[in-house]
């Protein structure tokens, strides 16, 4: 469901300026983002998550900042994902549960038997907990990311004040000797 997924998604971001204009700014083309949104969906549901994998989420968690594209945009458009990839769950399971032939193959699901409506309920919080929890890891990702480069200009500016503090102090102290 990734391609279809991601055209949704941009759809979404498109639909407001402020994100419309953050998408502008990228030196990637729209469709080279798109590509590159459908690969992380796939590598997100890949399972692998080895050290390699949470540096990629970094970096694209510090492009985001350097772009703009704070926690409110980000989270915001995570909620085009989160009802994309529930309601294809929700149609997978139902065709497990309605397969009138004893069976179904689907261009994403393949099994021989057909589910009770209580397997089918498991089934669905089965894969809807999966995708809650890797959506959310993925997001605390992001989250340590802004929460780092947040911090980073804090102490920058933070320096910078006690810089000007000292140099004022000092001003005044010349200024006071003159004076005298």
């Amino acid at each position: 469901i990734a391609d279809d997924l991601v055209t949704d998604f941009y759809d979404h971001l498109e639909s407001f300026s402020e994100s419309q204009a953050i998408v502008d700014s990228s030196t990637k083309s729209v469709e080279a983002l798109k590509g590159s949104q459908a690969a992380y969906l796939r590598e997100l549901g890949a399972g692998t998550y080895g050290q390699s994998y949470f540096a990629r989420r970094a970096r694209i968690g510090k492009i985001h900042d350097m772009l703009d594209l704070g926690p409110k945009i980000y989270l915001g458009a995570y909620t085009i994902y989160y009802e994309g990839i529930l309601s294809a769950i929700a149609e997978d399971v139902k065709e497990l549960l309605a397969a009138p032939d004893g069976g179904v193959t689907t261009e994403r699901v393949t099994r021989s038997e057909t589910l009770s409506p209580a397997e089918a309920i498991e089934e669905v919080v089965d894969r809807s907990l999966s995708v809650l929890r890797l959506l959310t890891l993925d997001q605390q990702i992001a989250m340590d990311t802004y929460i780092h480069s947040y911090n980073e200009r804090l102490e920058s500016e933070l320096a910078r004040q006690q810089t000007v503090s000292s140099e004022v102090n000092a001003s005044v102290s010349e200024l006071t000797a003159v004076s005298e």
